[in-house]
């Protein structure tokens, strides 16, 4: 179990991450000016959860504030794209539990930045309001307009107003493409993921634009090598100060992040499982004896042979935070807690010893015994865990990363009842499914 100490670790450790996280980077984009001209320039572009009013620039001549008033669009190259139009819209929220009895007939008309989905015939645009999300539509070079959709509560049912369903139905029907796609748009919820593919097909062969946001989910598989660290000390049976060195082990495993930056990509949260072992291997040899008086002593020679081994299946859960998401090479932070769960069914650690023992008793002729056995020593928790920290760096959909696992107690030694403890340093190449961004 983490201890309250272990948290304030991690949240030690995490903090640097938050505050690197506020500076926003520079994109190299444009904007378009008042006439329509393509101005280069590079663009902060932010995770914004809400479509911003002001964009801030450098330009050839110092900083920018873009504006929907003052111009006609911007753009990151190869990522994503904004127009400025004067729409008008419902503004009251869809999502919820408050809604009004009757549907909504509140309207907002301004100039703003709409984010461009699909481009071909008809284009597809995005608007985020702190109340709601906003879909418009454009026709054959039409100005944007609303699809409409709107929610409210009659007698504790909620009703949908989906407006948007039928516009989409008039334009297939007005493109000569009839029925065919009826279910389609019948199924489709107001949101990108159902209205892209519907306005795709519209397209069809003019469709020459999709958005390209940021993979939000990456799947990942790695493969390296693993030393785990034994930073105890123990008592065997006769030996006294003994301890493990490090044991090498395979390392695979699998994982998945999570991109918490669509644009930027530089924080992402990890989840993985890696499976990986030891076996563990000492001999040590000695004499120890006990004199009491000249009728009274022994003196015996040891030998201690130590060994066991483990398999385990490992949960590391982890925050990442990417240095240099513009690079072609990228370097990365990451920290965040490990759990490992034992899966042989005999983890102990064992003492095979021999030893031969020579005395005097009583003042008796002196006698020699020998013994020889094997005996438990230590048993290994199940479970336990402790805090991760790593870094790497990637290049394309490959990451080479260096993770230290701190060392965690598991079990207690027989006998001296000296605690055992655990941890691990490891190096790993993986590689990452899916898009190519980020």
């Amino acid at each position: 179990m983490l201890t309250n100490k272990s948290s304030l670790l991690v949240l030690a450790l995490l903090f640097p991450f938050a505050l690197v996280a506020k500076n926003l980077k520079l994109h190299p984009g444009y904007y378009l000016d008042q006439q329509g001209d393509t101005v280069k320039c590079d663009i902060e572009l932010g995770d914004w959860n809400r479509t911003p009013s002001i964009v801030h620039a450098i330009g050839s001549n110092g900083p920018l504030d873009l504006t929907p008033d003052e111009t006609k669009g911007f753009g990151v190259y190869d990522y994503v794209d904004y127009i400025s139009a004067k729409v008008t819209y419902h503004s009251a929220t869809v999502t919820g539990t408050d809604f009004p009895e009757k549907f909504s007939d509140s309207l907002a008309t301004k100039r703003c930045f709409l984010k461009l989905l699909a481009k071909g015939n008809v284009d597809l645009y995005e608007l985020k309001t702190s109340e709601r999300v906003v879909f418009f539509i454009r026709d054959h070079g039409s100005d944007p307009f609303e699809l409409l959709y709107r929610v409210a509560r009659k007698e504790n049912q909620l009703v949908e107003d989906k407006h948007y369903q039928q516009t989409l139905r008039a334009m297939f029907n007005n493109e000569g493409m009839g029925t065919k796609y009826d279910a389609q748009i019948e199924r489709a919820s107001y949101k990108e993921s159902d209205l892209l593919p519907i306005v795709k097909i519209l397209n069809g062969s003019s469709n020459n634009y999709s958005s390209k946001p940021s993979q939000t989910l990456e799947p990942i598989v790695f493969a390296g090598a693993l030393s785990y660290m034994f930073p105890s000390t123990f008592a065997g049976l006769y030996a006294t100060n003994n301890h493990f060195s490090a044991a090498m082990s395979p390392l695979v495993g699998i994982g998945l992040l999570y991109n918490m930056s669509p644009y930027s990509g530089k924080s992402k949260v990890g989840l993985s499982v890696a499976y990986s072992g030891y076996t563990l291997d000492k001999t040590t040899s000695g004499v120890i004896g006990h004199y009491y008086s000249q009728n009274y002593w022994d003196t015996t020679s040891y030998k201690e042979h130590f060994h066991g081994s483990n398999a385990f299946v490992t949960l590391n859960f982890f925050l990442m935070y990417v240095l240099n998401p513009d690079a072609n090479v990228k370097y990365f932070l990451k920290a965040g807690t490990w759990y490992s769960f034992s899966i042989k069914k005999d983890a102990n650690v064992y003492s095979d010893y021999t030893t031969t023992t020579t005395g005097i008793v009583n003042g008796l002729p002196p006698t020699t015994t020998e013994d020889a056995g094997e005996k438990s020593i230590l048993n290994v928790s199940k479970s336990f865990g402790s805090i991760l920290v790593g870094a790497g760096l990637s290049f394309g959909r490959s990451q080479l990363g260096l993770d230290y696992a701190l060392p965690s107690y598991t079990g207690r030694f027989n006998g001296s009842g000296e605690r055992f403890k655990i941890g691990t340093i490891s190096l790993a190449y993986g590689y990452k499914f899916g898009r190519k961004h980020g």
